[in-house]
């Protein structure tokens, strides 16, 4: 039997910058993937010459020195990945049913003067706005790496403030409250239960500088790839993991599908907590701790369009589309059979060889995994005609809502292809098609807080569903589950010398 000093379960994000983290410490890794591609939300796909994306529509906090290059740079892929800067003018553009204006929301150095232009009044609240946001962000050592005083969040009075209720207390201008959360997509903000401070770690991110990743998302993933297999580890696909086998009250090794086992001394689990459940027997847990895993609620899922565009008939679009049916931006996960669609995300993929017209697009909108339940024992393509027959009907909806805001859409498409909540399970291995993991709960924070410690002193936890989402809120988090292993102030200081 194989024996390894640590060995990741699942290769999105989260493991891969574990991986690279440990493997460069000196530790003996492997990474164990189900799938024959290695990325997660990382991942990509080809449909019509065109690749698309998975999951990662764009990144923050690029430019040399600031967090994520910081990041990347320690974990060596920061000089290799192929970016473009969306423009600081507005990286995100929100806009609204019987509203003409396109509201921008835009990077740091630009951020009063062009909010100000539609909201000439309310220069004391994107004031408060941006202080408040920086502010919550100083308490985070792994976000704010240059301080190396402690600080307990937990102790802030922004720990119990929802975003919308933060949002409401520096303007009364409602239009304004929905145009700063109004990329409400990127976290599946809820107005009843969204913390601030998970908003605030996300959006800091990309006021600072927003990216897209030019073709592939999935160059993280292979750089990272490349990390580890420099540094001694390996990573192995079709890999599907099975059970844990426990020698006294520690893990001794994971059993396979394959019939292979491998050994290490540490492992880490990058999937669902519940899936990572399932691995173990039910006596190695506490009921209680297993009851409240698995009782958490998951974010939405989502409905996809994978645009392929005719040759120089649309144009790239260097800002991310919002559009809302309602000025109430958290209105999008509430509708029923009659009211699906009340907003969605549409943007154009960069193309490296030409940037001035666009050769794919892609078009999201929430969807509950319930609309495809009776579906959910099926296999891919194999669905049956209701299905096809599904999509079609909500694909032509998200296409006739799209053709509202963008009436030359229709013509520019060669093809499209459509994905559902069922695509984003069997391919990505989310529970339910879950977009961002588990719910964080404001009313419930300490019971929907995922610690990347677990109740068996050998396995820990990473991925989305540990603290914060998105590849920023990935990465940071990774570093620390890593600081189980490894002392926190050395990381910190290794990426800030990097």
């Amino acid at each position: 039997m194989q024996k390894y000093d640590l060995i990741i379960i699942g290769s999105e994000l989260g493991g891969l910058v574990c991986r690279s983290i440990l493997s460069k410490e000196g530790y003996k890794v492997c990474v164990v993937e189900q799938h024959w591609q290695i990325g997660g939300c990382l991942q990509n796909f080809k449909r019509n010459s065109s690749i698309f994306e998975s999951g990662v529509h764009y990144i923050g906090s690029m430019e040399e020195g600031q967090i994520l290059y910081r990041y990347f740079k320690y974990l060596g892929t920061t000089e290799k990945l192929h970016l473009k800067k969306i423009g600081p003018e507005g990286f995100d553009t929100v806009t609204f049913n019987g509203d003409d204006k396109q509201y921008q929301i835009p990077m740091a150095e630009k951020f009063d003067e062009i909010l100000l232009i539609d909201f000439p009044k309310e220069k004391e609240a994107l004031k408060r706005f941006k202080e408040v946001i920086r502010e919550i962000n100083s308490f985070f050592k792994m976000v704010n790496i240059n301080d190396t005083s402690t600080y307990n969040f937990l102790e802030s009075k922004y720990f119990r403030i929802s975003v919308y209720d933060f949002l409401k207390s520096i303007t009364s201008s409602t239009r304004l409250q929905n145009v700063l959360a109004g990329n409400n997509p990127i976290y599946a903000g809820d107005s009843e239960k969204t913390p601030l401070y998970i908003y605030a770690l996300v959006i800091i991110f990309f006021i600072n500088s927003a990216w897209r990743l030019i073709e592939r998302s999935t160059q993280i993933a292979d750089l990272h790839s490349e990390t580890i297999t420099n540094n001694g580890g390996k990573v192995l696909t079709k890999y599907n993991a099975t059970k844990f086998i426990f020698e006294n009250d520690n893990i001794k090794y994971l059993e396979f599908s394959n019939e292979e086992s491998l050994e290490a001394k540490y492992f880490i689990s990058t999937t669902h907590p519940t899936n990572t459940l399932e691995l173990i027997e039910k006596k190695r847990f506490k009921t209680a701790y297993r009851n409240r895993i698995l009782s958490l609620e998951n974010s939405i899922s989502s409905f996809a369009l994978n645009i392929t565009i005719k040759k120089n008939s649309f144009p790239y679009l260097n800002s991310n589309m919002f559009y809302y049916n309602s000025s109430n931006v958290c209105e999008l996960k509430n509708y029923d059979d009659n009211s699906w669609l009340k907003g969605y995300m549409f943007y154009t993929q960069v193309n490296s060889n030409n940037q001035k017209y666009a050769d794919s697009s892609i078009v999201f909108a929430y969807m509950k995994y319930e609309e495809v339940k009776e579906w959910g024992s099926s296999t891919i393509g194999k669905r049956g005609r209701d299905y096809i027959d599904f999509k079609t009907t909500k694909s032509e909806k998200l296409l006739c809502s799209v053709e509202k805001q963008f009436p030359e859409i229709r013509a520019s498409i060669d093809k499209h292809y459509s994905s559902s909540p069922l695509t984003l399970r069997n391919y990505l291995s989310t529970v339910k098609g879950t977009i961002y993991g588990v719910v964080r709960d404001l009313k419930e924070s300490l019971r929907s807080y995922i610690s990347p410690k677990t109740k068996s002193s050998n396995l820990f936890l990473a991925g989305q569903n540990v603290n914060v989402h998105g590849v920023s809120g990935v990465t940071v988090c990774s570093f620390l589950t890593c600081s189980q292993l490894i002392p926190i102030d050395n990381l910190m200081k290794q990426v800030r010398n990097a």
